[in-house]
């Protein structure tokens, strides 16, 4: 099954850490209320999507999916 791409809004300012076994903490992102974000179907965004689902369920960013069958365009350079 083919993952929807989606943009999301942080509702409330917030900072992603991630925890590391030695108790050592590393800053993945922070993110702004009225910011707009983007999680694509990449591997690369895996973790990032398990993140939003925490956090829609803390009520902390609002979901909004691209329509079936569209894509974030990556651009490289």
């Amino acid at each position: 099954m083919d993952k929807i791409e989606f943009k999301f809004e942080p509702l409330e300012e917030f900072s992603w850490f991630r925890d590391h076994p030695d108790g050592s903490r590393q800053l993945i992102g922070n993110y702004f209320a009225g910011g707009s974000y983007n999680c694509s179907s990449d591997k690369r965004h895996d973790e990032l999507r398990a993140k939003c689902d925490e956090w829609i369920k803390a009520g902390k960013i609002k979901v909004y999916p691209l329509a079936p069958g569209l894509k974030f365009k990556s651009i490289r350079s």
